[in-house]
């Protein structure tokens, strides 16, 4: 898949913004049996009985999808068992998230034969979920660096996931303009191509930084996600000081490759030892914008708008010279026009051809009817000629796709071809209506109006030395997804569009007929926008989508095969009727009353605290303005509750629930305190935390605050006069303050002046109380 040449995923860029058990089923008995639906790996001995599967790279995750593409071969198909037959009932699990990168990643099993997800926000967020039973959840949400860029907040990811297509893409034309550059490339792709080793080991470049992550708790599936190492590669290895890092590859001897969008490539110990790197340089004019593939032999295969190169790893050096592996042939890139955005392939290389099968690397060029090529592998055989048209003798086949229809004028294909065996399948990109921007056609990409159709097969025959097309289908519309194959049910299966509704398609790998379909939805969480399609370890198919992660299960008559649900504990609260303080609160020109009530005690994470719920006179109303999409967001408090501790006096959690948008969304903030914090108080005091939400169907998000008791200030309120100290709260330059009585032992300040949530100021002033919590 070329990403770069898309600005639909660009805006996925822009915007960067899954356990109980699964058991594996089938014990430990040696003995090659049929795939088992569950606890699926890459060691199970039903695989080695697959003459068309790759050899397993032992340094990637032992798992289903270990990086793009699935391994280090990137063939996208494999042998294990999907859906034989369109899910009973509703199936649909989705988990919200910010856009996710074209794929997610499955660990190695842990112990106790359980399995969790990683995956990427690009650069803003880095994530484990956990793929348990019926209902995927997240494990935790890690903030990058660059988090504080993220424009968009949970509630509107959960929002803009509810739109269909043309309310979405009348929102993205505004807030997203056409952005191009003579690569494609924008810094925000940095790190599109991630992968998780045989230690769980998650690899993502941002920038000129490869990072590590891994469980803080080694051996704990359930852990938070640390940084375990970083590595910035030295400015001088670029060629330009506007190059970025793009994606990483495995080596089957263990060596991490990496590799820029203006043709540097390197590899270095996973450890991340400077003094292990080492680099090599693709001419400059060329640049990247696909994943690279790595073979058992220590050929890595890159293709750029005019080559398709091996460079070679010897396992001590890596080089780019002919005598020691290496070589370079040119393929028809073609010119970046129309509706195609970047010269060349819109493929990442796929290797076709196992044991002492005919070896292969296959692409589709950039020719306006564009062609499947092949390129031989290894040595080209000796009695081989050149074919007529070529430009180089490497090049094995070279085949026009058509996919059946006989008067197109122009092809093309941005996902990457998916190959098993001799066999590969590609799929139809050209839409039927252009808008001029590309963030809109990829939104849009599954209305009837728009959505291509047509899909086509070819097979090598190793005999005759030709490539053929075994058949083409021009009835079933596969917008955007990178498809998958599954030589356990014999099924390509893919996401596909009828009558504007997305569905999971099943297509039969021998014939090419549609083998069973079901309709998902006709929301924009629905799109794959240009992600892959894949198989979990449970048999459900997952796909990252613009806003989160779907998955769609075999059945919903039962959990996965093993599966053993945890059950999670809430402490009940002890209720008691407590004091109640009054306030009344303006925004703009809304005036409302709010009541405080102590409701209860309660114990979070070992702290004592007293539980307090607030109610409204009249629903509040405010607005939040978001800059990256241009526009004020209308919001309704509905219910807010509070944890606060019964010493330091300040939030331990907080649970509340918002309307905006048509929805109720419910969301819960953790706090957590560095430094002395809260009462008592005493001028000059200061400490920090960080501010966690979590809606009740997303992703978790972090603000990081800081406050200081800057004064004391006499205060005048409807209360009457308090002596306080002034105590400010900031976040990413704005502030929200507090007074608090130092003469009363009030468990909340007796006003606030709150710059830092909305649009406006919100300002809160104590009118009356009933008693002082002793």
């Amino acid at each position: 898949m070329n990403i770069l040449s898309k600005a639909g995923i660009i805006f996925l860029a822009v915007l960067m913004i899954t356990s109980s058990l699964l058991i594996t089923c089938g014990g430990d008995d040696e003995t090659p049996t049929a795939q088992p639906a569950n606890g699926q790996t890459a060691s199970h001995p039903a695989w080695l009985t697959d003459p068309n599967e790759p050899p397993k790279n032992p340094y990637l995750a032992d798992s289903v999808w270990s990086t793009t593409h699935r391994d280090s071969y990137l063939q996208g198909s494999s042998p294990y068992t999907g859906p034989t037959e369109a899910p009973a009932g509703e199936v649909e699990d989705y988990l919200p998230g910010r856009p996710v990168c074209p794929t997610v990643v499955f660990s190695a099993p842990y112990a106790d034969g359980s399995q969790v997800i990683w995956g990427a926000s690009t650069r803003f967020h880095v994530f484990k979920a956990d793929p348990n039973g019926q209902q995927m959840s997240y494990i935790d949400w890690l903030p990058t660096a660059e988090t504080m860029d993220d424009p968009m907040t949970n509630e509107m990811v959960e929002s803009l996931g509810e739109m269909k297509a043309p309310e979405l893409a009348d929102l993205m034309d505004q807030a997203y303009p056409q952005e191009e550059s003579a690569s494609g490339a924008q810094p925000g792709m940095s790190g599109v191509y991630y992968l998780l080793d045989k230690d769980n080991i998650f690899y993502q470049p941002r920038g000129k930084t490869i990072y590590a992550y891994g469980d803080q708790i080694e051996g704990d599936r359930f852990s938070p996600i640390e940084l375990k190492r970083s590595w910035m590669v030295p400015d001088d290895e670029f060629s330009r000081s506007d190059d970025f890092l793009y994606g990483v590859q495995m080596t089957y001897d263990g060596m991490l490759i990496f590799y820029s969008v203006f043709g540097m490539v390197g590899v270095v110990d996973r450890s991340l030892d400077p003094d292990t790197a080492q680099f090599v340089q693709l001419p400059e004019e060329e640049y990247i914008g696909n994943q690279i593939a790595c073979d058992e032999n220590g050929g890595i295969y890159i293709v750029t708008q005019t080559q398709m190169h091996r460079v070679q790893w010897t396992g001590k050096e890596l080089t780019l010279d002919p005598n020691k592996g290496a070589w370079s042939a040119e393929y028809e890139g073609g010119v970046a026009k129309g509706r195609k955005l970047q010269e060349g392939s819109g493929a990442s290389p796929t290797l076709m051809g196992v044991g002492d099968q005919d070896k292969f690397v296959v692409i589709t060029d950039g020719k306006q009817i564009m062609n499947l090529a092949l390129f031989w592998r290894d040595e080209i055989p000796d009695d081989w000629e050149q074919i007529p048209g070529t430009k180089d003798r490497r090049i094995a086949a070279q085949v026009p796709i058509t996919y059946g229809f006989p008067d197109m004028d122009f092809t093309w294909s941005e996902q990457s071809v998916l190959v098993r065996g001799y066999s590969a399948f590609v799929v139809n990109d050209v839409l039927k209506e252009y808008h001029p921007n590309t963030v809109v056609n990829v939104v849009m990409s599954g209305e009837p109006d728009r959505a291509p159709y047509g899909s086509e097969k070819f097979t090598w025959d190793p005999q005759t030395r030709q490539l053929k097309s075994d058949w083409s289908n021009q009835e079933i519309s596969i917008p955007n997804c990178i498809p998958t194959m599954s030589s356990g049910s014999n099924m390509v299966y893919v996401i596909g569009q009828r009558e504007g509704m997305w569905t999971l398609e099943a297509i039969d790998w021998d014939t090419g007929e549609s083998a069973w379909y079901d309709e998902i939805g006709d929301k924009s969480r629905h799109n794959s926008a240009y992600a892959a399609i894949q198989i979990g370890p449970d048999g459900a198919i997952y796909y990252p989508t613009f806003w989160g992660i779907m998955r769609i299960r075999p059945t919903t008559e039962a959990l996965p095969c093993g599966t053993v649900v945890e059950p999670t504990e809430e402490p009940t609260p002890v209720i008691t009727q407590g004091p109640t303080w009054v306030y009344n609160v303006s925004y703009e020109d809304e005036d409302t009353v709010w009541t405080v009530s102590v409701t209860g005690e309660d114990s979070v994470g070992g702290i004592d605290t007293y539980v307090i719920s607030t109610s409204f006179d009249a629903k509040p109303q405010r607005t939040r303005y978001i800059a990256q999409l241009s526009m004020d967001l209308d919001i309704v408090i509905e219910d807010e509750s509070s944890w606060i501790s019964k010493t330091a006096l300040e939030p331990v959690k907080k649970q509340s629930s918002t309307s905006q948008m048509g929805m109720t969304v419910g969301s819960t903030t953790t706090y957590n305190y560095s430094g002395t914090y809260g009462a008592p108080l005493s001028e000059g005091q200061t400490w920090s935390y960080d501010a966690t939400s979590t809606p009740e169907m997303g992703a978790p998000e972090t603000k990081m605050w800081n406050a200081e008791v800057v004064a004391m200030e006499e205060v005048t309120i409807p209360a009457g006069t308090f002596n306080c100290y002034k105590v400010e709260h900031t976040t990413e330059g704005i502030t929200k303050t507090e007074w608090w009585s130092a003469d009363d032992d009030f468990l909340t300040p007796v006003k606030v002046v709150d710059t830092a949530s909305w649009n406006n100021i919100e300002t809160r002033e104590l009118v009356s109380y009933t008693v002082a919590v002793e």
